[in-house]
């Protein structure tokens, strides 16, 4: 022992060896070893994973200034996230407050390694605990991490049902922070307090900062998460003039059109369908889809001519499952047009040779026989009709 403790004392630019003597006589329990640990640790001789070393050699000897050492490197960026990890559950191990809060920043923090999130997160025990609760609270509250971390964070206790998280959310869903992270904070807020989460979410529709796509999205967490709200609030939101396009058409695909009188529902959806974005056109058709009835078909056959391939291609197979027989011009047109995508055309020409309507029908028989210059297309057509003839359920795709 004498003869490791005198290498305590040797050439200071052998930190490697002091180290290794210290550890030695910190493994005996020798308090000796306690000072040369602490001071080496202390300066920027050790690498970082020597400083581990030493941390642990210092907890070892129950020697305080262990943690310490521990701590700095839990909470050291450049350190990795294994190394820190590895920090952190050595001063879990001895109870150190400090342990929770290294763990949930390694635990949530978007760039960390998914294994190292998951063993933090298990070392946290799963986050319920209240030593836990309040590592979360202190992430949520510091102005200077992530906003993905502090939500998150604030996502989690609300799922614990911690209250205190309420005003920070708040806070957050009115910050400058990207719209996506707002819904999200919103979302978490109605969680504990669902009259707060309401009322976030309804403002960031009518932020003027908010694009429409994120309106969108606020608008079907509020509809996902608070139902009863969403029943009274889509039909405003789908007859109020000042609105986006984009989010008044949700609003009413939403709502299915049953909440709104059908002749002002259809005019919107019409209106839709020619904004630019093809989802929102695609909603446009499935809220004329639900209301049926003559005039809409008659919208629909209009819409059919529309330059969007693929807008044409979705409003002529709900013309042919609603079994509207006038459509069959347009469909004609569509296959011939060798402008449009050969998948586009054997869509349409699968919906169209099950249809029971003979006049949708005859255009597959048609291009069979080779109206339209395409062997693949008279192939793909015999083909449909064959099977279309053949007892017993049709096959998916074609009724």
């Amino acid at each position: 022992m004498d003869t490791l403790a005198h290498l305590l004392t040797g050439p200071s630019d052998e930190p490697a060896l002091i180290l290794r003597a210290a550890e030695a006589l910190a493994r005996h329990g020798d308090p000796r070893a306690a000072d040369a640990l602490a001071a080496i640790a202390a300066t920027e001789r050790l690498t970082r994973p020597e400083r581990l070393q030493a941390g642990r050699a210092l907890l070892s000897l129950s020697d305080p200034r262990g943690q310490d050492v521990l701590y700095a490197l839990a909470g050291d960026p450049a350190a990795g996230t294994r190394l820190r990890l590895q920090a952190a559950e050595a001063l879990d191990g001895v109870q150190d407050s400090r342990a929770l809060y290294a763990l949930t920043v390694i635990a949530l923090h978007p760039s960390a390694p998914r294994a190292s999130q998951i063993q933090a997160a298990e070392r946290l025990d799963q986050f319920r605990t209240r030593k836990a609760a309040d590592a979360l609270l202190s992430v949520l509250d510091n102005p200077e991490l992530l906003e993905e971390m502090r939500v998150r964070a604030g996502t989690l206790l609300a799922d614990l049902g911690d209250g205190r998280a309420r005003r920070c959310l708040e806070r957050l869903t009115r910050s400058a922070f990207g719209p996506a992270a707002r819904i999200r904070a919103a979302g978490a807020l109605g969680k504990i307090a669902p009259e707060d989460g309401c009322r976030a979410l309804e403002e960031l529709l009518t932020d003027a900062s908010v694009d429409a796509d994120s309106r969108v999205r606020a608008l079907e967490v509020l509809c996902r998460a608070h139902p009863e709200r969403a029943r009274q609030v889509l039909p405003e939101v789908a007859a109020d003039a000042r609105q986006v396009t984009a989010v008044r058409i949700r609003a009413l695909a939403l709502t299915r059109g049953r909440l709104l009188p059908e002749t002002n529902a259809a005019h919107r959806a019409i209106a839709a369908a020619r904004h630019e974005s093809q989802m929102i056109r695609v909603d446009a058709v499935q809220v004329l889809q639900d209301l049926g009835g003559a005039d809409v078909l008659d919208l629909l056959g209009r819409l059919a001519r529309k330059p969007s391939r693929y807008l044409q291609t979705k409003v002529l197979i709900t013309l042919a499952q609603l079994q509207h027989a006038p459509a069959a011009a347009a469909a004609r047109d569509f296959v011939s047009d060798p402008k449009v995508p050969m998948r586009n055309k054997c869509e349409v020409l699968q919906v169209l040779a099950g249809s029971p309507v003979g006049e949708l029908r005859r255009v597959v028989r048609d291009v069979s026989l080779g109206a339209v210059p395409s062997d693949l297309l008279r192939d793909h057509c015999r083909a449909l009709l064959a099977t279309a003839r053949r007892p017993g359920p049709r096959t998916a795709g074609t009724d």
